[in-house]
This record gives C-alpha cells, structure tokens and sequence, in this order.
C-alpha cells in the first residue's frame, strides 16, 4: 500500500486518509487485475480456500476480511495454486 494521502469522495462526504490505511475492496480488485485477465480474475475471487473453512476470496471480502483476500492476492504469483 501507498503512503500517499488517499481521497475518497462520496455524495455527502470526502474523506482524506493520510499514512497506512487497510486495504479497501477497490485496492483488492485493482491488484487482482494486475495479476490476472478477467476471466482469471473471475475464477480466483471464487476459487474455495481450504485453508479459509472452503470460503471463496468473494466470500471473504462479503464477511469483511479484506485485508485477508488482499495479502492472498499480494501473495499470489498470478497461477491458480490456491
């Protein structure tokens, strides 16, 4: 993750985040294009990981376990060896 300062804009509100923040799912999904195609992208996000109770990385993301499914993509060398 980036150490810049990070904008968010909503309809009501902007919201300025400044040094380390978790991962959001829009981090995840831009990390997981840089590794994949989208068909890729498509088959990871709901590949079941023995290692997470047969949850998909979709479905952990679902739960709120973001910075899991982002350390799993960071970690991954772009082949299904879930």
């Amino acid at each position: 993750m980036s150490k810049k300062p990070k904008i968010n804009k909503s309809k009501k509100n902007i919201e300025l985040t400044v040094g380390e923040s978790s991962p959001t799912k829009y981090d995840v999904m831009k990390l997981i294009a840089q590794k994949y195609s989208i068909y890729g992208s498509t088959v990871w996000l709901n590949t079941p990981l023995s290692a997470h109770e047969n949850k998909t990385p979709a479905e952990l993301m679902i739960e709120g376990e973001i910075s899991t499914v982002y350390d799993l993509i960071e970690k991954s060398n772009g082949k299904f060896d879930l």
